[in-house]
């Protein structure tokens, strides 16, 4: 039987939540074929960490990788793990609440906490749950061959635990701890993942030198 592809990213919209309830995306029309244009054009505003996107090292560190630092290959996840871990409202997510069933082989870590359910509503970004920067230290030293986290809502950090939010991006990202950096995927689409994931495709918008991008994410269920 052939592989079903999935989407695993949201598409954006002037609906996309933002982070702390920031302005997101704003279209506005730049040619029109009903004003007497021959064509449609669009013109977009919008911050690079919206919607599922992805975090680089230069996210937190002037002297991290960009986006455009890494291969193609980098890109493409054959060992993809996805967990289910209980993601409350305002809740940090711990390393025990994982570890034991993170695969040694696993390339791409997914934690569904099943927050993204409140997507279209203020609570998501106002609530959502957060990983702890143990996490990142665990993974860099226990599970070397995870390149990226991704997650269901729309941060790493918990709205209501800033503090630790950012020590845990800067856990994940830090290039100059042991272990390379381990790159990160929010605002995820997962909750209609039925079935094992065999591989995922991450395409982030190549921005020349950006610390962070929009991402297309697709998804293989043998």
């Amino acid at each position: 039987m052939a592989a079903k592809a999935i989407w695993l990213s949201h598409p954006l919209s002037t609906e996309t939540p933002a982070y702390g309830g920031a302005r997101g995306l704003t279209c506005e029309v730049a040619s029109s074929i009903q004003a007497g244009a021959t064509a449609n054009t669009s013109r977009w505003s919008l911050p690079n960490h919206l919607g599922t996107h992805v975090d680089a090292p230069r996210h937190f560190y002037d002297r991290g990788m960009t986006i455009t630092d890494y291969s193609s290959d980098f890109w493409i996840f054959n060992h993809p793990q996805l967990i289910e871990v209980n993601g409350d409202a305002d809740t940090i997510i711990e390393v025990a609440d994982l570890s034991s069933a993170v695969a040694p082989e696993s390339d791409l870590l997914l934690i569904r906490t099943g927050f993204e359910r409140f997507r279209h509503e203020p609570y998501y970004w106002q609530s959502n749950p957060g990983l702890s920067p143990d996490i990142a230290r665990w993974l860099r030293s226990s599970r070397p061959k995870v390149r990226a986290v991704g997650v269901d809502c729309i941060s790493i950090t918990a709205r209501a635990h800033r503090s630790i939010g950012r020590d845990a991006h800067q856990s994940f990202l830090n290039p100059e701890i042991d272990g390379r950096p381990v790159l990160l995927i929010e605002d995820m689409a997962l909750e209609a993942v039925s079935g094992m994931l065999s591989r995922v495709i991450v395409l982030p918008f190549r921005v020349l030198n950006c610390d962070g991008t929009p991402c297309t994410v697709l998804g293989e269920i043998a």
